[in-house]
């Protein structure tokens, strides 16, 4: 196991909860995230099934004090839009 997968492993495995997010617009992601994480879930999931998924993922990050990954393990185009931002 890489260093990096044994980390999100330990963060998963520290997880109560796993808000698992579809968001349907950008704008609605941050204030999402917030309203989230003020009511104590520290682990967040944003998926890729609307075409606001990444850039809703690339809105939150910066408010990220946690570690933080990107992937699309059947999509290689929203990993890589993911990782260019």
């Amino acid at each position: 196991m890489t260093d990096q997968a044994k980390s999100l492993a330990d963060l998963l495995d520290a997880a109560r909860l796993v808000a698992v997010l579809t968001i349907d617009r950008v704008d609605d992601a941050v204030p999402l995230a917030r309203a989230l994480v003020a009511g104590g879930v520290r682990t967040l999931e944003i998926t890729l099934r609307t075409p606001a998924g990444a850039d809703a993922a690339a809105a939150i990050r910066p408010g990220c004090r946690r570690p933080w990954w990107a992937w699309a393990p059947f999509s290689p185009d929203a990993t890589w839009s993911l990782r260019n931002r």
